[in-house]
Protein backbone atom coordinates (compact mmCIF):
# COMPACT_ATOMS: atom_id res chain seq x y z
CA UNK A 1 0.00 0.00 0.00
CA UNK A 2 2.08 2.82 -1.25
CA UNK A 3 0.32 6.41 -1.81
CA UNK A 4 1.27 10.09 -2.98
CA UNK A 5 -1.72 11.19 -1.31
CA UNK A 6 0.12 12.26 1.95
CA UNK A 7 -2.49 14.85 2.81
CA UNK A 8 -5.32 12.14 2.41
CA UNK A 9 -7.46 11.18 5.82
CA UNK A 10 -8.91 7.70 4.20
CA UNK A 11 -10.31 5.23 6.57
CA UNK A 12 -13.58 4.74 8.21
CA UNK A 13 -11.94 2.61 10.89
CA UNK A 14 -9.19 5.23 11.91
CA UNK A 15 -9.75 8.45 13.88
CA UNK A 16 -8.88 11.80 13.69
CA UNK A 17 -5.09 12.88 15.33
CA UNK A 18 -4.26 15.86 16.24
CA UNK A 19 -0.19 16.27 16.33
CA UNK A 20 -0.35 18.99 18.80
CA UNK A 21 -2.22 17.14 21.14
CA UNK A 22 0.10 13.91 20.46
CA UNK A 23 3.29 16.69 21.04
CA UNK A 24 1.58 17.74 24.56
CA UNK A 25 1.86 13.72 25.76
CA UNK A 26 5.45 13.69 24.45
CA UNK A 27 6.97 16.38 26.08
CA UNK A 28 5.22 15.72 29.39
CA UNK A 29 6.00 11.81 29.16
CA UNK A 30 9.15 10.23 30.26
CA UNK A 31 10.08 8.78 26.78
CA UNK A 32 11.95 5.19 26.43
CA UNK A 33 14.17 5.01 24.01
CA UNK A 34 12.11 2.45 21.83
CA UNK A 35 8.43 2.91 21.07
CA UNK A 36 5.74 1.86 18.40
CA UNK A 37 3.03 3.28 16.78
CA UNK A 38 0.54 1.21 15.57
CA UNK A 39 -2.45 2.80 13.54
CA UNK A 40 -5.02 2.12 10.29
CA UNK A 41 -4.58 4.73 8.13
CA UNK A 42 -2.27 7.28 6.27
CA UNK A 43 -3.59 10.21 8.11
CA UNK A 44 -3.28 9.00 11.78
CA UNK A 45 0.47 7.64 10.97
CA UNK A 46 1.82 10.69 9.91
CA UNK A 47 0.19 12.84 12.34
CA UNK A 48 1.63 10.91 14.77
CA UNK A 49 5.08 10.92 12.92
CA UNK A 50 5.07 14.63 12.82
CA UNK A 51 4.47 15.50 16.12
CA UNK A 52 7.40 12.71 17.32
CA UNK A 53 9.70 14.66 14.40
CA UNK A 54 8.72 18.56 15.71
CA UNK A 55 9.68 17.86 18.94
CA UNK A 56 12.78 16.04 18.03
CA UNK A 57 14.16 19.09 15.79
CA UNK A 58 13.00 21.58 18.07
CA UNK A 59 15.11 19.56 21.33
CA UNK A 60 18.40 19.99 19.10
CA UNK A 61 18.45 15.99 17.80
CA UNK A 62 19.67 14.54 14.24
CA UNK A 63 16.36 13.58 12.95
CA UNK A 64 16.09 9.82 10.62
CA UNK A 65 12.82 8.63 8.78
CA UNK A 66 12.94 5.61 7.16
CA UNK A 67 10.09 5.63 4.37
CA UNK A 68 8.74 2.44 3.32
CA UNK A 69 5.11 1.99 2.77
CA UNK A 70 4.70 6.01 2.12
CA UNK A 71 6.93 7.31 -0.70
CA UNK A 72 9.90 9.73 0.66
CA UNK A 73 8.22 12.32 -1.21
CA UNK A 74 5.12 11.91 0.38
CA UNK A 75 6.25 12.14 3.82
CA UNK A 76 8.38 15.09 2.90
CA UNK A 77 5.06 17.05 1.40
CA UNK A 78 2.88 16.09 4.72
CA UNK A 79 5.81 17.98 7.15
CA UNK A 80 6.00 20.81 4.88
CA UNK A 81 2.32 20.98 4.82
CA UNK A 82 2.09 20.64 8.74
CA UNK A 83 4.68 24.02 9.11
CA UNK A 84 8.23 22.07 8.97
CA UNK A 85 10.51 23.81 7.07
CA UNK A 86 11.67 20.17 5.42
CA UNK A 87 14.19 21.98 2.98
CA UNK A 88 16.15 24.25 5.29
CA UNK A 89 16.03 20.93 8.15
CA UNK A 90 17.85 19.05 5.05
CA UNK A 91 20.34 21.57 3.95
CA UNK A 92 21.64 21.35 7.67
CA UNK A 93 21.68 17.82 7.46
CA UNK A 94 19.16 18.08 11.18
CA UNK A 95 16.62 15.90 8.88
CA UNK A 96 17.11 13.02 7.01
CA UNK A 97 14.33 11.22 5.17
CA UNK A 98 15.39 8.44 3.35
CA UNK A 99 14.12 4.82 1.84
CA UNK A 100 13.64 2.29 4.83
CA UNK A 101 14.33 -0.93 2.21
CA UNK A 102 17.66 0.69 1.16
CA UNK A 103 18.64 1.21 4.70
CA UNK A 104 18.13 -2.02 5.65
CA UNK A 105 18.10 -4.53 3.09
CA UNK A 106 20.31 -2.99 0.48
CA UNK A 107 22.60 -6.11 0.68
CA UNK A 108 20.12 -8.71 2.61
CA UNK A 109 19.53 -8.29 6.31
CA UNK A 110 22.14 -8.65 8.69
CA UNK A 111 20.39 -7.50 12.11
CA UNK A 112 24.41 -7.09 13.82
CA UNK A 113 25.31 -4.95 10.62
CA UNK A 114 22.19 -3.36 11.20
CA UNK A 115 23.11 -2.24 14.51
CA UNK A 116 26.36 -1.81 13.96
CA UNK A 117 25.36 0.95 11.52
CA UNK A 118 23.11 2.36 13.54
CA UNK A 119 25.69 2.81 16.57
CA UNK A 120 27.82 4.48 14.20
CA UNK A 121 24.86 6.96 13.05
CA UNK A 122 24.64 7.78 16.76
CA UNK A 123 28.48 8.60 17.25
CA UNK A 124 28.56 10.75 14.10
CA UNK A 125 25.49 12.97 15.23
CA UNK A 126 26.77 13.13 18.74
CA UNK A 127 30.41 14.64 16.81
CA UNK A 128 28.14 16.98 15.03
CA UNK A 129 26.99 18.25 18.16
CA UNK A 130 23.34 17.02 18.36
CA UNK A 131 21.95 16.74 21.49
CA UNK A 132 20.27 13.05 20.70
CA UNK A 133 19.25 11.00 17.57
CA UNK A 134 15.44 10.33 16.89
CA UNK A 135 14.39 7.47 14.78
CA UNK A 136 11.14 6.45 12.90
CA UNK A 137 10.97 3.61 10.88
CA UNK A 138 8.13 2.18 8.41
CA UNK A 139 8.18 -1.18 9.04
CA UNK A 140 6.77 -2.46 6.10
CA UNK A 141 10.13 -3.32 4.89
CA UNK A 142 10.06 -6.26 7.27
CA UNK A 143 8.11 -8.04 4.82
CA UNK A 144 10.95 -8.26 2.88
CA UNK A 145 12.99 -9.91 5.27
CA UNK A 146 14.29 -13.89 4.50
CA UNK A 147 12.42 -15.89 7.47
CA UNK A 148 10.00 -15.53 9.98
CA UNK A 149 8.96 -12.34 11.66
CA UNK A 150 10.57 -13.49 14.31
CA UNK A 151 14.32 -11.96 13.22
CA UNK A 152 13.44 -8.63 13.09
CA UNK A 153 12.18 -9.11 16.62
CA UNK A 154 15.02 -10.54 17.40
CA UNK A 155 16.77 -7.06 15.77
CA UNK A 156 14.60 -4.90 17.78
CA UNK A 157 15.46 -6.24 21.22
CA UNK A 158 19.22 -6.44 20.13
CA UNK A 159 18.54 -2.95 19.93
CA UNK A 160 17.15 -2.15 23.01
CA UNK A 161 19.72 -4.38 25.02
CA UNK A 162 22.91 -2.79 22.88
CA UNK A 163 21.60 0.50 22.93
CA UNK A 164 20.53 1.30 26.81
CA UNK A 165 22.98 4.13 27.23
CA UNK A 166 22.69 5.81 23.88
CA UNK A 167 21.36 8.74 23.55
CA UNK A 168 18.60 7.52 21.05
CA UNK A 169 14.86 7.85 20.75
CA UNK A 170 12.73 5.15 18.00
CA UNK A 171 9.59 4.97 17.16
CA UNK A 172 8.88 2.10 15.05
CA UNK A 173 5.46 2.46 12.58
CA UNK A 174 3.12 -0.86 12.33
CA UNK A 175 0.11 -0.36 10.14
CA UNK A 176 -3.14 -2.70 11.34
CA UNK A 177 -3.95 -2.85 8.08
CA UNK A 178 -0.74 -4.34 6.85
CA UNK A 179 0.59 -6.74 9.64
CA UNK A 180 -1.90 -10.05 11.14
CA UNK A 181 -2.88 -10.51 14.38
CA UNK A 182 -0.23 -12.43 15.88
CA UNK A 183 2.78 -10.30 13.96
CA UNK A 184 1.38 -7.06 16.16
CA UNK A 185 1.14 -9.19 19.46
CA UNK A 186 4.68 -9.88 18.93
CA UNK A 187 5.48 -6.47 17.85
CA UNK A 188 3.48 -4.77 20.97
CA UNK A 189 6.04 -7.28 23.32
CA UNK A 190 9.15 -5.62 22.13
CA UNK A 191 7.99 -1.61 23.05
CA UNK A 192 8.17 -0.09 26.04
CA UNK A 193 5.72 2.52 25.21
CA UNK A 194 2.94 2.30 22.61
CA UNK A 195 0.98 5.10 20.88
CA UNK A 196 -2.40 3.97 19.26
CA UNK A 197 -5.09 6.17 18.18
CA UNK A 198 -3.37 9.20 19.32
CA UNK A 199 -2.85 8.15 23.14
CA UNK A 200 0.47 7.26 24.54
CA UNK A 201 0.73 4.34 26.37
CA UNK A 202 2.76 2.64 28.95
CA UNK A 203 2.88 -0.99 27.88
CA UNK A 204 2.34 -3.54 30.01
CA UNK A 205 3.05 -6.37 27.47
CA UNK A 206 6.80 -5.29 27.35
CA UNK A 207 8.80 -8.12 27.81
CA UNK A 208 12.45 -6.87 28.40
CA UNK A 209 15.75 -8.10 26.68
CA UNK A 210 17.18 -9.99 28.96
CA UNK A 211 14.14 -11.81 29.55
CA UNK A 212 12.65 -12.22 26.11
CA UNK A 213 16.26 -13.97 25.05
CA UNK A 214 15.83 -16.21 28.37
CA UNK A 215 13.17 -17.67 26.76
CA UNK A 216 13.93 -17.65 23.60
CA UNK A 217 11.52 -15.10 21.71
CA UNK A 218 8.45 -13.90 22.81
CA UNK A 219 5.44 -15.64 24.56
CA UNK A 220 2.87 -16.94 23.12
CA UNK A 221 0.18 -14.05 23.54
CA UNK A 222 -3.10 -16.06 25.10
CA UNK A 223 -0.59 -16.49 28.37
CA UNK A 224 1.15 -12.94 28.06
CA UNK A 225 -2.27 -11.39 28.22
CA UNK A 226 -4.03 -14.09 31.14
CA UNK A 227 -0.97 -12.86 33.18
CA UNK A 228 -1.11 -9.09 32.68
CA UNK A 229 -5.06 -9.50 33.25
CA UNK A 230 -4.22 -10.99 36.36
CA UNK A 231 -1.76 -7.86 37.44
CA UNK A 232 -4.23 -5.50 35.79
CA UNK A 233 -6.83 -6.69 37.80
CA UNK A 234 -4.81 -6.43 41.24
CA UNK A 235 -3.74 -2.94 40.58
CA UNK A 236 -7.51 -1.70 39.74
CA UNK A 237 -8.49 -3.34 43.17
CA UNK A 238 -5.75 -1.71 44.91
CA UNK A 239 -6.50 1.84 42.92
CA UNK A 240 -10.24 1.31 43.79
CA UNK A 241 -9.81 0.89 47.35
CA UNK A 242 -7.44 3.67 47.67
CA UNK A 243 -9.85 5.89 46.05
CA UNK A 244 -12.62 5.08 48.73
CA UNK A 245 -10.23 5.89 51.35
CA UNK A 246 -9.47 9.42 50.06
CA UNK A 247 -12.86 10.02 48.86
CA UNK A 248 -14.04 9.76 52.45
CA UNK A 249 -11.09 11.52 54.02
CA UNK A 250 -12.20 14.66 51.47
CA UNK A 251 -15.97 14.31 52.17
CA UNK A 252 -15.28 14.59 55.76
CA UNK A 253 -12.24 17.35 56.06
CA UNK A 254 -14.40 19.66 53.28
CA UNK A 255 -17.39 19.66 55.18
CA UNK A 256 -15.86 19.88 58.35
CA UNK A 257 -13.78 23.14 56.82
CA UNK A 258 -16.75 24.42 55.33
CA UNK A 259 -19.00 24.17 58.58
CA UNK A 260 -16.12 25.28 61.14
CA UNK A 261 -14.95 28.22 58.98
CA UNK A 262 -18.71 29.98 58.85
CA UNK A 263 -18.97 29.27 62.28
CA UNK A 264 -15.55 30.50 63.02
CA UNK A 265 -16.50 33.71 60.52
CA UNK A 266 -19.68 34.30 62.16
CA UNK A 267 -17.80 34.71 65.24
CA UNK A 268 -15.59 37.22 64.10
CA UNK A 269 -18.30 39.63 62.72
CA UNK A 270 -19.82 39.58 65.87
CA UNK A 271 -16.29 40.83 67.46
CA UNK A 272 -16.21 43.05 64.30
CA UNK A 273 -19.32 44.75 66.34
CA UNK A 274 -18.10 44.48 69.15
CA UNK A 275 -17.50 48.20 70.62
CA UNK A 276 -14.67 46.50 73.35
CA UNK A 277 -12.49 45.48 70.26
CA UNK A 278 -9.61 48.51 70.18
CA UNK A 279 -7.44 49.04 67.20
CA UNK A 280 -4.95 46.07 67.53
CA UNK A 281 -7.73 43.61 68.40
CA UNK A 282 -9.65 45.07 64.97
CA UNK A 283 -6.44 44.34 62.81
CA UNK A 284 -5.95 40.78 64.44
CA UNK A 285 -9.74 39.96 63.94
CA UNK A 286 -9.36 41.18 60.25
CA UNK A 287 -6.48 38.85 59.52
CA UNK A 288 -8.39 35.83 61.14
CA UNK A 289 -11.27 36.79 59.08
CA UNK A 290 -8.87 36.62 55.96
CA UNK A 291 -7.54 33.42 56.78
CA UNK A 292 -10.71 31.64 57.68
CA UNK A 293 -12.27 32.83 54.16
CA UNK A 294 -9.09 31.29 52.40
CA UNK A 295 -9.73 28.34 54.12
CA UNK A 296 -13.22 28.79 52.85
CA UNK A 297 -12.19 29.65 49.55
CA UNK A 298 -9.76 26.76 49.64
CA UNK A 299 -13.07 24.03 50.47
CA UNK A 300 -15.19 25.42 47.78
CA UNK A 301 -12.53 24.81 45.20
CA UNK A 302 -11.83 21.24 46.81
CA UNK A 303 -15.88 20.65 45.64
CA UNK A 304 -15.62 22.11 42.80
CA UNK A 305 -12.74 19.69 42.16
CA UNK A 306 -14.65 16.85 42.81
CA UNK A 307 -17.75 17.19 41.27
CA UNK A 308 -16.42 18.47 38.22
CA UNK A 309 -13.26 16.84 36.62
CA UNK A 310 -13.99 13.17 36.50
CA UNK A 311 -16.41 14.70 33.59
CA UNK A 312 -15.38 15.60 30.42
CA UNK A 313 -17.55 17.07 27.69
CA UNK A 314 -15.25 18.64 24.55
CA UNK A 315 -17.17 21.36 22.68
CA UNK A 316 -16.19 23.51 19.98
CA UNK A 317 -15.91 27.08 21.78
CA UNK A 318 -15.17 30.22 20.90
CA UNK A 319 -11.50 31.15 23.03
CA UNK A 320 -11.82 34.73 22.13
CA UNK A 321 -15.19 34.88 23.97
CA UNK A 322 -13.64 33.30 26.94
CA UNK A 323 -11.12 35.72 27.19
CA UNK A 324 -13.10 39.07 27.10
CA UNK A 325 -15.41 37.87 29.49
CA UNK A 326 -12.82 36.71 31.78
CA UNK A 327 -10.69 39.52 31.30
CA UNK A 328 -13.68 41.88 32.28
CA UNK A 329 -14.24 40.10 35.46
CA UNK A 330 -10.54 39.93 36.35
CA UNK A 331 -10.12 43.64 36.02
CA UNK A 332 -13.53 44.12 38.47
CA UNK A 333 -11.78 42.08 41.08
CA UNK A 334 -8.35 43.89 41.17
CA UNK A 335 -9.02 46.95 40.00
CA UNK A 336 -4.94 47.82 39.96
CA UNK A 337 -5.01 45.08 37.52
CA UNK A 338 -5.69 46.14 33.30
CA UNK A 339 -6.13 43.25 31.13
CA UNK A 340 -4.78 44.21 26.99
CA UNK A 341 -6.38 41.71 25.11
CA UNK A 342 -5.21 41.01 21.40
CA UNK A 343 -7.26 38.92 19.94
CA UNK A 344 -9.24 37.89 16.48
CA UNK A 345 -12.70 38.41 16.42
CA UNK A 346 -12.98 34.12 16.49
CA UNK A 347 -10.78 31.81 17.84
CA UNK A 348 -12.32 28.01 18.03
CA UNK A 349 -10.87 25.28 20.04
CA UNK A 350 -11.99 21.89 21.02
CA UNK A 351 -12.06 22.02 24.64
CA UNK A 352 -14.40 21.39 27.66
CA UNK A 353 -16.58 24.19 29.18
CA UNK A 354 -14.57 24.78 31.73
CA UNK A 355 -11.57 25.91 30.54
CA UNK A 356 -13.05 29.19 30.91
CA UNK A 357 -12.63 28.36 35.08
CA UNK A 358 -8.78 27.62 34.00
CA UNK A 359 -8.20 30.65 32.14
CA UNK A 360 -9.95 32.63 35.02
CA UNK A 361 -7.92 30.98 37.61
CA UNK A 362 -4.50 32.00 35.77
CA UNK A 363 -5.35 35.59 35.04
CA UNK A 364 -6.79 35.91 39.39
CA UNK A 365 -3.71 33.95 40.34
CA UNK A 366 -1.39 36.57 38.08
CA UNK A 367 -3.35 39.65 39.28
CA UNK A 368 -2.96 38.43 42.99
CA UNK A 369 1.01 38.55 42.35
CA UNK A 370 0.83 42.21 41.33
CA UNK A 371 2.37 44.83 43.57
CA UNK A 372 1.31 48.18 42.52
CA UNK A 373 -0.27 48.81 39.31
CA UNK A 374 -0.09 46.02 36.53
CA UNK A 375 -0.80 45.42 32.87
CA UNK A 376 -1.36 41.95 32.23
CA UNK A 377 -1.03 41.07 28.08
CA UNK A 378 -3.66 38.07 26.60
CA UNK A 379 -2.82 37.02 23.06
CA UNK A 380 -4.45 34.18 20.93
CA UNK A 381 -2.97 32.58 17.81
CA UNK A 382 -5.24 30.45 16.24
CA UNK A 383 -4.70 27.34 14.19
CA UNK A 384 -0.85 26.87 14.19
CA UNK A 385 0.79 24.60 12.31
CA UNK A 386 0.29 21.85 14.69
CA UNK A 387 -3.42 22.77 15.16
CA UNK A 388 -3.40 24.41 18.56
CA UNK A 389 -4.76 27.04 19.64
CA UNK A 390 -1.91 29.34 21.87
CA UNK A 391 -3.44 31.63 24.76
CA UNK A 392 -0.29 33.88 26.19
CA UNK A 393 -0.06 35.52 29.30
CA UNK A 394 2.66 38.02 29.10
CA UNK A 395 4.30 40.22 31.51
CA UNK A 396 7.41 42.34 32.44
CA UNK A 397 6.88 41.29 36.22
CA UNK A 398 6.63 37.61 37.70
CA UNK A 399 3.58 36.25 36.71
CA UNK A 400 3.46 33.90 39.51
CA UNK A 401 4.95 32.98 42.61
CA UNK A 402 7.31 30.20 42.59
CA UNK A 403 5.79 27.48 45.02
CA UNK A 404 2.23 28.40 42.95
CA UNK A 405 4.70 27.73 39.40
CA UNK A 406 5.63 24.22 40.80
CA UNK A 407 1.89 23.47 39.79
CA UNK A 408 2.77 24.41 36.21
CA UNK A 409 6.24 23.05 36.20
CA UNK A 410 6.45 19.97 38.40
CA UNK A 411 4.48 16.67 38.62
CA UNK A 412 3.67 16.12 42.33
CA UNK A 413 2.02 18.32 45.41
CA UNK A 414 4.05 19.56 47.79
CA UNK A 415 3.55 20.35 51.19
CA UNK A 416 4.81 24.17 51.41
CA UNK A 417 2.77 24.52 47.83
CA UNK A 418 -0.40 22.74 48.07
CA UNK A 419 -2.79 25.68 49.42
CA UNK A 420 -1.32 28.32 47.07
CA UNK A 421 -1.26 26.74 44.23
CA UNK A 422 -4.55 24.84 44.58
CA UNK A 423 -5.86 27.52 41.80
CA UNK A 424 -3.43 26.72 39.37
CA UNK A 425 -3.58 22.96 40.18
CA UNK A 426 -7.61 23.14 38.83
CA UNK A 427 -6.04 25.27 35.32
CA UNK A 428 -3.45 22.55 34.61
CA UNK A 429 -6.01 19.56 35.25
CA UNK A 430 -8.84 21.48 33.26
CA UNK A 431 -6.36 22.10 30.17
CA UNK A 432 -4.93 18.72 30.39
CA UNK A 433 -8.38 17.15 30.08
CA UNK A 434 -9.10 18.88 27.15
CA UNK A 435 -6.09 17.56 25.50
CA UNK A 436 -4.42 20.52 25.71
CA UNK A 437 -1.08 22.08 27.83
CA UNK A 438 0.13 24.72 30.28
CA UNK A 439 3.70 25.89 30.49
CA UNK A 440 5.39 29.05 32.14
CA UNK A 441 8.38 30.31 31.27
CA UNK A 442 10.51 33.09 33.02
CA UNK A 443 13.29 34.82 31.22
CA UNK A 444 15.02 38.39 31.11
CA UNK A 445 12.91 39.87 28.42
CA UNK A 446 10.13 38.60 29.52
CA UNK A 447 7.45 36.03 31.75
CA UNK A 448 4.88 34.10 29.92
CA UNK A 449 2.14 31.50 30.79
CA UNK A 450 1.13 29.70 27.66
CA UNK A 451 -2.05 27.80 27.64
CA UNK A 452 -2.30 25.32 24.19
CA UNK A 453 -5.69 23.90 23.61
CA UNK A 454 -6.86 21.74 20.32
CA UNK A 455 -8.25 23.42 17.60
CA UNK A 456 -11.20 21.22 16.15
CA UNK A 457 -10.40 19.07 13.23
CA UNK A 458 -13.18 20.06 10.95
CA UNK A 459 -15.98 22.69 10.65
CA UNK A 460 -19.39 21.16 11.54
Amino acid sequence: MTTNDPLGAGGSDGVDILPGAVRTQLESADLGRHLASFYRTQAEQLAVATAFIRLGLEQGEHCLYFADDNEPDAVREYFEAAGIDVQARQRTGQLRIENATETYLEDGFDADETLQAFERAVDDSMEAGYDGVRVLGENTWSFEVDGAFDRVLDFEVSFDERCRDVPVTALCQYSLARFDDATIGKAIQTHEQILYRGTLCENPYYVPPEEYFERDGPRQNSWLMLEQLQELAQSRQDIEAREQRLSVINRVLRHNIRNDMSVLLGHLELLVEDDHVDDVGADSVEAATDVAEQFLDLAEKARYVERTLDEFDPQRLDVTELIDRVAERTEANASNVTVQVDAPTTATVSADPDVEIALEELLTATAAEADGERTLSVSVRPDTPDRMVHIDVTGSQRLLPEGTRHAIEGDRETKLQHCEGLSVWIARWIVEMSRGSLLYDETPDGNRIRVSLPSPLADP
